[in-house]
């Protein structure tokens, strides 16, 4: 059906003025069209490039997170060596330390004369230092110690008292004391460890 036909059969359908509103319907066809051709090669092709725009600015983002990450994760990774070197400082001073109170085995008579100018300095009067079986253990060398000892009772305490506060590790495991006369003199036996580096 051709569209002629279609037009002669609506009802009361003026033909003539139909065609008075040609100039109208051209308009509205032209825009029509305009508005097709918009839509179909401006808007769909602008849409186009706003996805591109829109994934490359999604990129963006993702690449910034990723930097943001990084560098969270560097400065996270500086403040750990900042701390780790802190503690390497520490352990460093700590072992400066314990290496200036464990002499060596070349130093046993520093340790000896330690014992010796503590007691008679302070009115004990060292009788013998006897060493013992030395014992190695994790890399130290406990050397066992006996001493015997005569001088009064606040004397002896005060020695023992200043025998474990030397700067050389020096422990006092036992000790023991006996009245010598009526007069507050003593006799005393002190068993210590003195403890230095193996080799």
């Amino acid at each position: 059906m051709t569209l002629s036909g279609i037009l002669k059969s609506i009802p009361n359908l003026d033909m003539g003025s139909l065609f008075a509103f040609k100039r109208e319907f051209v308009i509205a066809a032209a825009a029509a069209f305009i508005v097709f051709f918009s839509y179909r090669f401006v808007y769909i092709g602008n849409v186009e490039v706003i996805k591109n725009i829109d994934a490359k600015i999604n990129a963006g983002r993702s690449e910034i997170g990723r930097i943001r990450a990084e560098i969270q994760a560097g400065e996270a990774l500086k403040a750990a060596l900042s701390r780790a070197q802190a503690d390497l400082d520490a352990v460093e001073k700590g072992l400066r330390s314990l290496n200036e109170r464990l002499p060596s085995d070349k130093q046993i008579s520093r340790i000896l004369y330690s014992i010796t100018v503590n007691g008679s300095g302070g009115g004990v009067r060292i009788i013998s230092i006897k060493p013992m079986q030395p014992e190695e253990k994790e890399g130290l060398i406990r050397i066992p110690l006996q001493i015997n000892a005569e001088g009064r009772f606040a004397a002896t305490g005060d020695y023992i008292e200043r025998i474990e506060n030397l700067p050389r590790i020096i422990t006092v495991d036992n000790f023991l004391i006996e009245s010598k006369d009526g007069a507050g003199y003593v006799s005393s036996r002190v068993f210590m460890s003195a403890y230095i580096l193996g080799r």
